[in-house]
């Protein structure tokens, strides 16, 4: 029976080992470097091991032991999971791999075992939606994809729920995002443009911003349509949590914060009221 290896457990790997369990017949194998993540999966009937997948002999055997491999890691380590696993002649699917494609790095792939990069809800199934809309159609000229995750009931200071890596969160401000505008690719300041956006689904107070979602479009978008002039990703959040986080990056917060993995966002919101309230004083 064929196996897979899923790597990293949170919650983005839970989400995919609970789908493997319930609607296939593999053999799951689950690894990561927290043991407590490692508890949760052998609960939900997985076989699962704490190993540190940045060894690269750890890694090896991973590739060894399945048929195929599945990335949730974060995003500082991803690159290193996805191209490990490749050079151990493995096919692997990751949910952030060329979340920002490259070129030189796509090359280098090809001839090799299968690699899907950016496969997860955002890049990843919103990018799969928005080919297959646009495959419909005779002529495309725009491409927009809106996406977001919020919470239902936002609260001060910073209006906002840890969704998936404190590292890819920050990331979303901090990084200029790849869109094409005027049939020209071109970076552009996350927070430069921020939209009002409204949904018919949920009555409340949000805007969007531009964030870097497009990946592998960047490329099969213009190849396949000749009239395409724009295509982007935004980024839904309630206004108030954009209006914080463009101060703590005007403020040089985010750039102090980026990488790193032993702080939470709270506390950055805790930050932005410490100083407000010093300011309040002043």
């Amino acid at each position: 029976m064929a196996s897979v290896g899923v790597i990293g457990l949170g919650p983005m790997g839970q989400a995919i080992v609970h789908y493997l369990v319930n609607n296939t017949k593999y053999v799951i194998n689950g690894y990561d470097i927290s043991e407590d993540a490692v508890k949760r999966a052998r609960r939900m009937g997985i076989n699962a091991v704490r190993v540190d997948v940045r060894d690269s002999d750890a890694l090896r055997l991973i590739a060894r032991d399945n048929d195929l491999v599945i990335s949730a890691v974060p995003q500082s380590i991803a690159d290193q999971v996805v191209l490990g696993v490749h050079d151990y002649g493995k096919p692997i699917i990751d949910l952030i791999f060329m979340w920002k494609y490259d070129e030189a790095m796509a090359s280098k792939l090809v001839g090799g075992p299968m690699v899907v990069p950016a496969c997860g809800w955002a890049p990843g199934l919103t990018n799969v939606l928005a080919m297959a809309a646009a495959s419909e159609l005779e002529e495309v000229e725009e491409v927009g994809i809106h996406v977001g995750g919020n919470p239902t009931n936002p609260k001060p200071p910073l209006y906002y729920e840890l969704l998936f890596s404190l590292e890819s969160t920050i990331d979303e401000y901090v990084r200029p995002a790849t869109i094409i505008r005027d049939g020209r690719v071109v970076n552009v300041d996350p927070l430069s443009e921020i939209f009002s956006f409204s949904t018919w689904l949920v009555n409340g107070d949000f805007a969007e911003f531009y964030t870097d979602g497009l990946s592998t479009l960047l490329v099969t978008l213009p190849k396949h349509f000749k009239t395409l002039r724009n295509a982007y990703e935004r980024t839904i959040r309630w206004r108030r949590h954009l209006e914080v986080m463009k101060t703590l990056r005007d403020l040089g917060l985010l750039n102090s914060m980026e990488g790193c993995q032993a702080r939470t966002l709270k506390s950055l919101g805790e930050r932005l009221q410490r100083l407000l309230d010093n300011r309040c004083r002043g």
